[in-house]
């Protein structure tokens, strides 16, 4: 009897223990995770900065402000998009041919006024599955005017993803709320 009881005692403490280990390693990992994609979005912010000091520019002007955000090769494309129905990208001026204002993305940063993620979509240009980081930005009297929006393919994402494992077993995988 003594020793089924050590051995339940052995059995639940290690489960426990391996529990927290667990939670502990997932949640580091979490934080991680959070940076990079934190990290994914200053081209966006940086670029709302200097859009916010350069409103009515002309459109060269405003490509060559993407151009700069495009740096980093984990981004598929940045992009302006403002309230006048301009949708100029790093690599492409698509005003005229894409509606982006009505856009789920466009109106939750617009409504929110701050930088927000959204949920992974198919990109129209593209094709490719992606998630977005769009950061507004405002007028001289604190308008919304519009927001510049970075795209990362989920396929880059996943690639961070697989880097995650417990003592060097397991897979991470992403996972949408719907």
């Amino acid at each position: 009897i003594v020793s089924i009881l050590g051995y339940s005692t052995a059995s639940t403490n290690l489960e426990t223990s391996i529990e927290r280990e667990l939670l502990a390693t997932v949640e580091i990992q979490e934080k991680s995770l959070d940076s990079w994609i934190l990290e994914k979005s200053q081209p966006a912010i940086n670029a709302a900065r200097i859009m916010q000091k350069f409103i009515g520019t002309d459109r060269n002007s405003i490509q060559k402000i993407m151009q700069l955000a495009e740096n980093d090769p984990d981004i598929m494309a940045i992009t302006n998009c403002d309230e006048t129905g301009l949708v100029i990208s790093n690599s492409n001026d698509y005003t005229g041919q894409l509606e982006i204002r009505n856009r789920d993305w466009y109106q939750k940063v617009k409504s929110e006024r701050k930088l927000i993620f959204t949920d992974v979509y198919v990109d129209v240009v593209s094709g490719k599955i992606v998630v977005s980081a769009a950061a507004p930005y405002f007028d001289s009297n604190g308008n919304f005017y519009g927001a510049i929006c970075d795209d990362i393919a989920v396929d880059t994402l996943n690639d961070e993803i697989k880097r995650i494992n417990y003592r060097g077993a397991g897979v991470g995988m992403i996972l949408d709320r719907n």
